[in-house]
């Protein structure tokens, strides 16, 4: 079975939905790769800090999740909902459903 996309940051934070992805990659450092520390350090100030939605674009750009099965994900934004979600690699943006499939489309 193919892992399945999951929520790191729900909407409700608001403008603080980067800050708390931030936290949560401070409390699992060892889980993450490919995180620029500039980029994590602004977004751990806040949003009043200059260049706090555009670090956080950065981190999204890049950095990698890797959980304890192995399995790989990376980060993106919920145009909907406004969450941070943890995707699979290998899964890839459909515009018909408006949300990230396997492109095999098998069932996760």
């Amino acid at each position: 079975m193919k892992p399945a996309p999951f929520i790191i940051s729900d909407g409700t934070y608001g403008i603080y939905g980067p800050q708390r992805v931030a936290k949560s990659i401070v409390a699992n450092r060892s889980a993450w790769t490919n995180v620029d520390l500039e980029a994590l350090a602004i977004c751990l100030c806040g949003p009043s800090t200059p260049g706090y939605f555009e670090a956080y674009d950065e981190i999204e750009a890049t950095a990698r999740f890797t959980d304890a099965n192995g399995d790989v994900f990376f980060l993106a934004w919920n145009p909907v909902y406004s969450d941070a979600c943890m995707i699979p690699v290998g899964m890839e943006w459909n515009d018909e459903k408006e949300w990230f499939d396997y492109p095999d489309g098998v069932a996760i």
